[in-house]
């Protein structure tokens, strides 16, 4: 049997679809009986090449994919919307989101184009001012310091006014991010500058950001990157650029079957406050929610016949207790909660620069009708409950 020559012809660009903003890294290729015999760069590199048929003529494959498409989203979105004329304004808090994206900035626009804001309050910590100078410094970005205690305060007095309810401290937080949102986009207008979102992917699915607060911006570009997938995306940074760019203190150290922290991921809008998030097994189980949501119910399958333990989220699994079978049903209600709850902050955010299959907006589609679970669920859910009894 004869085979015809296949030849696959890629755009190398930006698409934006509404939500999600697309990039193309080319990677044009020749198939000769399904074996790839030539192809261009995958380098999001335009690139003309002349190859012979009878030849094998490869390339070698981008060493740093993830980063390379985060810095051509950036340059694409930055020159094909803006046309490069404003500045990149962040939030910049010296954690671990707001640090990656300001290193991302700077190298693809050039850190003369970037503005960090370090707007505190009394919970921000020492340790987290300093990293966003440091970054900053090592950048050779600029950074602007500012405290907006007194204008929390003050907005808190405003409040009361319209109201004799007692302000909640879960209020207070609130108001804390909406104030720094509000500053960001009355200094955009003043630098003439773009906002930039720091959100990521586990914070939008559960809902952990502040409408008007931390969900502004132009570009999201980590929003579909899972917290450890940006712990990996931070040690590339780190070994491209020779140095400590990301700082370290933010990165765990996983031992065995422990993390350690210097630094534990916060907020930092309350005294002592650590992020809620189970890190390591709240991104898997959010990687593959998003990837298909009938995923849960298999994992429901697998932790009842034990077989989750063979897997990679049996490790994290028995490290945060979840081997109780009632801790893990609430966990795994928490979660499925959590990102119903959350749809309307997501239909409500900035375009997001799709980096997978499953990307909030396009890829995955939702609206703000109530999830209900299946009969399936519900039955694996009493299955495991009644598994000790």
């Amino acid at each position: 049997m004869t085979f015809l020559f296949l030849i696959y012809v890629n755009a190398v660009g930006m698409q934006h679809t509404t939500k999600n903003v697309c990039v193309y890294d080319g990677n044009s290729s020749i198939y000769n009986n399904g074996n790839l015999i030539a192809n261009c760069n995958d380098s999001f590199q335009e690139e003309c090449k002349i190859v012979s048929l009878d030849e094998f003529s490869l390339t070698i494959p981008c060493e740093n994919k993830l980063l390379e498409a985060l810095l051509f989203a950036i340059r694409e979105w930055d020159k094909q919307i803006f046309n490069s004329r404003f500045k990149w304004l962040i939030g910049l808090s010296g954690g671990l989101d707001s640090s990656v994206n300001a290193a991302l900035l700077s190298l693809a626009l050039g850190s003369d184009r970037v503005i960090g804001l370090n707007m505190a309050t009394k919970y921000n910590s020492s340790t987290t001012i300093d990293n966003a100078h440091k970054l900053a410094n090592t950048l050779n970005m600029d950074i602007r310091d500012g405290i907006i205690q007194k204008l929390v305060e003050e907005q808190i007095e405003c409040l009361k006014q319209y109201t004799n309810k007692e302000i909640s401290e879960f209020a207070i937080e609130n108001i804390q991010a909406r104030t720094r949102g509000n500053i960001l986009s009355s200094i955009s207008q003043v630098e003439d500058a773009v906002v930039i979102n720091n959100g990521n992917k586990v914070e939008a699915a559960l809902g952990y950001a502040t409408l008007y607060g931390d969900t502004i911006g132009c570009l999201a570009p980590l929003q579909d990157l899972t917290k450890v997938e940006l712990f990996e995306l931070s040690h590339t940074i780190n070994d491209i650029c020779g140095k400590e760019v990301i700082p370290y203190n933010l990165l765990p150290e996983i031992n065995g079957d422990t993390i350690t922290w210097e630094m534990p991921p916060s907020a930092e809008l309350k005294n002592n406050q650590l992020d809620p998030m189970k890190w390591f097994y709240h991104d898997e189980i959010i990687r593959q929610y998003t990837e298909n949501p009938y995923n849960i119910e298999n994992i429901m399958e697998q932790y009842l016949n034990k077989m989750i333990y063979y897997s990679y989220l049996g490790k994290w699994i028995k490290y945060y207790g979840l081997d109780d079978p009632k801790k893990f049903i609430e966990d795994i209600e928490w979660i499925l909660n959590k990102i119903d709850l959350g749809v309307f902050k997501r239909v409500q955010s900035c375009p997001v620069s799709s980096l997978s299959k499953s990307c909030f907006g396009n890829d995955f589609r939702e609206n703000q009708t109530k999830f209900e679970k299946s009969h399936k669920y519900l039955s694996l859910k009493e299955a495991i409950l009644n598994e000790n009894k």
